[in-house]
């Protein structure tokens, strides 16, 4: 190591300091140096102590400066093993580096097959420290220069820009990689491809989303993520097997601290259990945590909606769709929906047999680790009428229907003081009851219609005209 007394008769030869030669002697070092007069060579263990921070690297060259005298190179280039430990306790290692302290710019290399990595620990007021790690080949920096400090001017990062097969890994959960990236001081990070036919990517514990463009905001924790399309892990109705949300929108905002996610225009969700979920404007899922597990708490949507199964046995598909709100309740396994208020945009449900309208519905799933369709509940106005595909129209109209699966039965059933409304064409059968039970039977596939309290086979005046003015296409008579 060179010693304090060579590096004063090797400095004081060429400068004059208005500072004592002892503070420059003291913020360098090195095995070897030469100098010529404008430009340092130092090799083999260098270190440098800068108002930037302390440097570290196996070779350095820093040039003369030309303006202000407070650090005598405004340009220094450090090659091999380069490490930065910055003010901010922030860390730089490269292979190469070069700063221009009079344009306040830098670019940090990586050797082929290796990357350049900034390694920080984002600190926020009330909260524990978050660890951001951002890695690619070439990292441009854009240095801010402050006050000085003992005569020292000061320096620190402004912004950086990452280039090549960035790596981003941000507080504990989150993998980014894009093409380009750049990371602001406020503590913005901006992730985007280099070109149209590429994307950057958002992996979060085991699942991943393709994006446009991803920004992270570390101050409040927002992820906004443009063009998302993939999956989150995010088990539904409650404990079993853990089966990812898969999704696609225009735009999505996660607060990843909150467990939120807003998803905007033109949205899909699916999952297996599930099936699939289509909203044009606005969707918000919550997530929480159950046995160690990310859980989706809930779905809300205010909107037109609309979701779609396929029924594994069957192979039926089922489709119900809303114009009001509807709202997952993923602990529970329940789905509520609930058409507007005075507006003729009723719940429907459709499937290859039958078409539902309803103003509210409730559709329950079981706990067990299948989460089968345990019930359908439709309330208000209740509407039913075969598809066409079936051949002669059954129409119906009450208050309230119970789709029980399991058994094949719907019951239709009305409030006190009123009548279910019944016609089935085919069986020639028409009744105006309290209830009326619809069962399907397993071995002929053929429905068949009971009705229970005070049945009427024959439909008053007043009646038919119910059914006829909510079927207008399908005549009925009394």
């Amino acid at each position: 190591m060179i010693t304090k007394i060579v590096w004063m008769a090797l400095l004081s030869t060429t400068f004059v300091f208005s500072d004592p030669i002892e503070n420059l002697a003291n913020q360098l070092s090195s095995t070897h140096a030469s100098y010529n007069g404008n430009a340092l060579v130092l090799e083999g263990r260098v270190q440098l102590d800068h108002g930037l921070g302390n440097m570290y690297a196996e070779q350095a060259f820093l040039q003369k400066q030309e303006v202000g005298n407070d650090f005598p190179f405004s340009f220094i280039e450090l090659k091999k093993d380069v490490f930065l430990s910055l003010k901010n306790k922030s860390e730089l290692k490269s292979d190469s580096a070069e700063f221009d302290f009079n344009e306040l710019k830098g670019v940090l290399s990586a050797y082929e097959g290796k990357k350049v990595s900034y390694k920080d620990s984002l600190k926020k007021e009330g909260s524990t420290a978050v660890p951001f790690q951002l890695m690619s080949s070439q990292i441009l920096l854009q240095l801010a220069k402050s006050a000085s400090v003992s005569g020292t001017s000061q320096y620190e990062i402004h912004s950086l820009t990452a280039q090549n097969e960035v790596l981003i890994e941000y507080a504990g959960e989150f993998a980014l990689q894009a093409d380009e990236a750049s990371y602001q001081s406020s503590g913005l990070i901006q992730a985007y491809p280099a070109s149209t036919d590429s994307k950057c990517n958002l992996s979060y514990q085991g699942e991943s989303l393709d994006a446009a463009r991803i920004e992270i905001n570390t101050k409040s924790s927002q992820i906004s993520v443009q063009k998302p399309n993939g999956s989150i892990p995010s088990q539904l109705f409650g404990a079993g097997e853990a089966t990812p949300l898969f999704l696609s929108c225009d735009e999505l905002n996660w607060d990843h601290k909150q467990e939120t996610l807003r998803l905007n225009d033109h949205v899909i969700l699916s999952e297996k259990n599930l099936g699939s979920l289509f909203a044009e404007k606005e969707v918000l899922v919550q997530q929480t945590t159950v046995q160690n597990k990310k859980s989706i708490k809930s779905v809300h949507i205010e909107g037109t909606s609309r979701l779609e199964h396929e029924d594994p046995d069957s192979g039926w598909k089922h489709k119900i769709s809303c114009f009001g709100v509807l709202h997952i309740d993923g602990l529970k396994g329940q789905i509520s929906l609930t058409s507007p208020a005075n507006q003729d945009k009723q719940i429907c449900y459709q499937d290859p047999g039958i078409i539902l309208h309803a103003n509210k519905a409730m559709i329950e799933y079981s706990d067990s680790e299948d989460h089968k369709l345990m019930q359908m509940t439709l309330t208000g106005n209740v509407s039913v009428e075969s598809s066409a595909s079936t051949g002669s129209p059954r129409l119906g109209l009450a208050d309230r229907l119970t789709y029980n699966p399991e058994t094949q039965t719907v019951i239709l059933s009305a409030l006190p003081k009123k009548r279910v409304l019944f016609r089935d064409e085919e069986q020639n059968i028409t009744m105006s009851a309290q209830e009326v039970h619809l069962t399907k039977d397993p071995a002929t596939g053929k429905i068949g219609a009971k009705g229970i309290g005070n049945v009427n086979f024959s439909l008053s005046s007043e009646e038919s005209n119910l059914l006829k003015y909510r079927f207008v296409s399908k005549p009925v008579e009394p």
